[in-house]
């Protein structure tokens, strides 16, 4: 976690530098902006006397009206202008940069169900001579149909389906951070190398390989993924299906992420969720499909989510399946249900054309067409026999898997069949995933919480905790006595201008009175300048505080926080509310300020030569008042519901990125463009409702100063006729300018601490999320001995009587579990769904806390230990590997940058990734894209392996650590394992159970409890 918030706080401090340099030209726009009336005078007061002219009092005081009426527009909004320029400048061109980029091969249109449909044999897809490329970047020029643009031609036979690609050989790109090319094309790998092949309707076709191969590649190419640099691709379809390797789960009920927008049929419905071996999972659903499961879908368990994702696609009900890997995540037993009803069943068998990559190789006996993929080459292609024959036998060797295939003809059995079931039957009868379904899940809709809207008045304790973050109280105090000593010498000159233009003509251009009042000028200059520095200085640094509280409290937050939390509404806080309190807030505040005290001194000297105006004052104290209370009670809400309206807009785009591949391969461009569209909308009436109530006020208080303008100046003339009161014409001309000049002052005060309170709003979302409940702490005083006498030096592991459940309101999630693991031990650990498989390893890692029991690791209770010695001393490869995105494959192994580069290689070559780092442009320096995209996901869990090899810890947690890789790398990686932890303990989660055949022991868990613990052969 510190490593990261170092990162974070590196990047912010960038930022914050950029902000500085913004702000000082802010603060020398509004010094100038307060001090050019004075200053202008003060010029044009010189030259008058000068050049023998006499001052008087009625010049002094036309231009001073005639500079306050040019003051703002030359000054301040002159300079607001060219900024806003700028910066709408600056935008458009990078929305400009956007669009101009190549547009993706996709096909955004209805799909026609009313097209004859295909017959089984005829040719769905077709491939000649295909070359593909990753991270490809094409120049499109829509006048040069030959430059990088594809030929699409539309199918006689299939309406605007049947689809040809001629793509030209041409130069590309990669760019790497500092923008420079890293290669031409000729040096690029290939991700595809002159691939010719065909898939018919009515056919299954399995594409095998080992991890890297070209598998995912060769199905991203065939789902407009891949941009192709040479061949052509021949389509001829109605509609196509695609199943990612890495399944995407949109934020939603189970229902949504199944029906995908398409018109509910009960019928096809209910066949697609039991092909899938949904149903039983909805039994132990409160809310069944109706159960909402969170952001990427993190209350279902990795095997759950590639059957909602095998669903989906399913249930399209397409003329051609693209399935990736979609096997890997469940068990043989599950598999082969899968395999049977889903793919064969309401596939195959139904006409479709299906082409299905795995690593499942006990399948590829059954499939008519086999593919075998390796350098992103097709190396053989035939039937299971053929390919065979060609390799002399070793592809049974080395890939197909007998040892699961034994029990899958096995009926499923449901949860209490489990439990009563003999040892010999509960050792294979797994379920397939690693994660748990949360007992959050169980709760129902309750797992994703809403996000809190706070009503009412900003809390004072808002307020008191910004000043804190701006230097406490006395830096308060100082900055009012700043303004007051600023509006105090603008008051002190004036009148000393005042003053001037009363001496005798003969004296007025003494130097005495020229250097006094040209010095007092000055001063309000400086002053200005200092207050304004300040100002922004100190609220920019509180803007930092508050991000560098949010962030460190994010990154320590509860797992429970992410798991409730979308990503975009994160997300919202970070970019939309930290952008008001690093842009906004202060300018709000400045401004606030600064046109108070000048208001106060206008409304002080209009009052002072108009004594009779004093009677009106009371109303129109009390209209503003009035005004500004309704503006300020409407505005606060709707400030509120604007930053609440804008998270789901966050949470889409984050969303849609995150399965861009899923939703353009299945064409749900339209469903999430109505999606996108209704939260843009729902946000836009929201602003403008804000906006709205601006104008309500601005036409409030133009009205009542008018009024009072008038009013005022009707009550001096009657005043003057009537002798009542002696008014000098001058004097008069005077008040009636400041009166003017009030009708904006007036507006802009109210607006701005209207403002001012809204974005102080933000301020408080801030301090919400830094003060998230946090973990334990990260440090203890026993740490340094401990890990100082080499702890933990055996590995062993034992749980007394632990019991641990998600939250509060919550059942348990173990059940008084106790087992212990000696030191060295190989342990596997099997389950079904929910049987709490993942809470352990959860559990050892202190993700979660145990409401009674004890862990301990080599006898010492880890709950009275500091995170970061647990957590560093135990390794883990997750389900889904994770990779740093902007880092460096080297800062993938090695964050703190601790090993060597002999160290680093060595766990390369064990986990058989030296040659796959060794071809990428900068070798280990080349830098991880968003999400590891430029890694397979099997690749992605050899880095993972890696950087834990790296580790050399004692105990190694692997949570489905190969899941994703084809057998034989799978036996070479248990290998590995064996060498570089022969003498470590390592605990794992699978569902290949000749992955853990040969462990020491075998832990079953159901229902939270330990059902058996023993060695394979008891």
């Amino acid at each position: 976690e510190l490593k990261f918030l170092q990162r974070i706080q590196e990047l912010r401090q960038q930022e914050v530098a950029q902000l500085e340099r913004a702000n000082r030209l802010k603060a020398a726009n509004e010094a100038l902006f307060f001090v050019t009336n004075i200053v202008v005078s003060y010029v044009i007061f010189v030259v008058h006397v000068l050049t023998g002219n006499t001052l008087t009092t009625g010049n002094v005081f036309l231009v001073f009206t005639f500079v306050n009426i040019l003051q703002l527009e030359l000054t301040k909004q002159t300079a607001l202008s060219v900024m806003f320029v700028s910066t709408c400048s600056v935008s458009t061109q990078r929305i400009q940069h956007f669009l101009e980029f190549p547009e993706a091969d996709i096909a955004d249109k209805e799909e026609s169900r009313d097209a004859p449909a295909p017959t089984v044999g005829q040719t769905a897809i077709s491939l000649q001579n295909v070359s593909c490329r990753w991270n490809q970047v094409r120049s499109v020029r829509s006048q040069d149909k030959k430059d990088g643009v594809e030929e699409v031609v539309a199918s006689p036979s299939i309406p605007d389906e049947d689809i040809v690609i001629n793509v030209d050989d041409s130069e590309l790109r990669d760019t790497n951070r500092s923008g420079k090319s890293q290669r031409s094309q000729g040096e690029m790998a290939l991700a595809l190398q002159n691939v010719s092949v065909e898939f018919t309707h009515g056919t299954l076709t399995a594409v095998i390989g080992p991890v890297g191969g070209g598998k995912s590649a060769l199905l991203q190419a065939l789902v407009r993924e891949l941009p192709v640099t040479t061949g052509q691709i021949h389509r001829n379809y109605r509609s196509l299906a695609y199943a990612s390797q890495d399944a995407w789960i949109m934020d939603g009920t189970i229902h949504q992420n199944i029906l995908m927008g398409l018109e509910y049929e009960e019928t096809w419905y209910h066949q697609v969720i039991e092909a899938c071996c949904l149903a039983l999972d909805f039994t132990q659903l409160r809310d069944g499909d109706q159960t909402v499961v969170g952001d990427r879908g993190v209350q279902l368990s990795g095997g759950q989510r590639a059957r909602v994702g095998l669903a989906r696609a399913l249930y399209k009900n397409a003329d051609v399946l693209v399935a990736d890997d979609p096997l890997s995540a469940v068990d043989a037993r599950v598999g082969r249900h899968l395999f049977q009803k889903a793919i064969l069943g309401l596939s195959v068998n139904q006409g479709k054309c299906v082409i299905l990559a795995t690593h499942q190789h006990q399948y590829v006996h059954e499939v008519r067409c086999l593919l075998i993929m390796n350098c992103g080459q097709l190396k053989q292609i035939g039937s299971y026999q053929e390919c065979v024959t060609a390799s002399g036998g070793k592809l049974t060797a080395h890939d197909a898997d007998h040892t699961t295939e034994a029990d899958d003809t096995k009926p499923l059995q449901s949860e209490s069949e489990t439990k009563a079931s003999s040892p010999e039957t509960a050792k294979v009868n797994v379920d397939e995933t690693s994660d748990p379904v949360k007992d959050s899940a169980k709760g129902g809709n309750e797992t994703e919480q809403d996000e809190k809207n706070k009503q009412g008045l900003v809390s004072s304790e808002t307020y008191a905790n910004y000043l804190t973050a701006l230097g406490g109280v006395w830096v308060g105090v100082f900055l009012l006595f700043l303004f007051i000593c600023t509006q105090t010498s603008v008051l002190i000159t004036v009148a000393t201008m005042g003053r001037w233009a009363e001496r005798d003509a003969k004296d007025q251009d003494n130097a005495d009175i020229l250097a006094t009042v040209g010095a007092m000028s000055a001063l309000v200059v400086m002053l200005s300048i200092f207050r304004a520095y300040i100002c922004f200085e100190l609220t920019i640094k509180a803007s930092q505080k508050l991000h560098d509280k949010m962030a460190a409290a994010v990154l320590r937050a509860k797992i429970e926080f992410f798991d409730t939390n979308p990503l975009g509404r994160i997300l919202n806080r970070f970019s939309a509310d930290c952008g008001i309190c690093d842009d906004q807030l202060p300018q709000t505040l400045f401004d606030l300020f600064v046109i108070s005290f000048v208001v106060f001194g206008a409304v002080i000297t209009a009052l002072t030569t108009l004594p009779f105006a004093l009677a009106l004052l009371p109303f129109l104290v009390w209209y503003f008042y009035r005004v500004r209370t309704i503006f300020v009670t409407s505005t606060r809400e709707l400030k509120r519901l604007d930053g609440l309206a804008r998270s789901p807009i966050f949470a889409m785009l984050s969303e849609a990125l995150g399965g861009i591949a899923t939703i353009r391969a299945n064409n749900y461009i339209g469903y999430f463009r109505q999606k996108f569209f209704a939260a843009h909308d729902a946000h836009t009436r929201t602003f403008f409702a804000y906006i709205a109530a601006s104008r309500w006020v601005g036409i409030r208080m133009d009205f009542i100063v008018f009024s009072f303008m008038s009013i005022v100046s009707f009550l001096a003339v009657i005043v003057q006729n009537e002798g009542w009161f002696e008014v000098d014409p001058a004097i008069l001309g005077l008040s009636i300018s400041m009166l003017i000049y009030l009708s904006g002052a007036f507006q802009w005060c109210i607006r701005q601490s209207a403002e001012a309170v809204n974005q102080m709003v933000s301020v408080e979302r801030m301090l919400e999320y830094g003060s998230l409940e946090s973990e334990a702490a990260l440090e203890c005083e026993r740490d340094k001995s401990l890990v100082s006498t080499g702890w933990p030096s055996n590995g062993e592991i034992v749980y007394q009587g632990v019991s641990v459940r998600y939250r509060s309101t919550l059942p348990l999630a173990l059940r008084t579990i106790s087992f212990r693991i000696p030191a060295g031990a190989r342990v596997g650990v099997v389950g079904r769904t929910g049987s709490g498989k993942s809470t352990i390893v959860q559990t050892l890692f202190r993700l979660l806390e145990p409401d009674e029991g004890h862990i301990l690791i080599d006898g010492e209770d880890v709950s009275k230990l500091g995170l970061h010695a647990l957590r560093t001393k135990i390794s883990v490869i997750p389900q889904v590997p994770t990779l740093f995105s902007g880092c460096s494959i080297r800062e993938n192994l090695d964050l703190f940058g601790i090993h060597s580069n002999d160290e680093i290689s060595s766990a390369l070559t064990a986990c058989h990734l030296k040659e796959a780092v060794k071809g990428l442009p900068d070798g280990w320096d080349s830098i991880v894209s968003e999400g590891g995209s430029n890694f397979s996901v099997g690749e992605r869990q050899l880095v993972c392996l890696a950087r834990a090899l790296l580790s050399k810890n004692k105990i190694l947690v692997l949570d489905e650590a190969t899941a994703s890789v084809d057998r034989r790398t799978d036996q070479l990686l248990q290998h590995a394992l064996q060498e570089s932890y022969h003498e470590g303990t390592i605990l794992a989660v699978a569902h290949r159970l000749d992955t853990i055949i040969d462990y020491d022991c075998i832990l079953v868990l159901g229902n939270g409890e330990v059902l058996e613990f023993g060695t394979p052969a008891n």
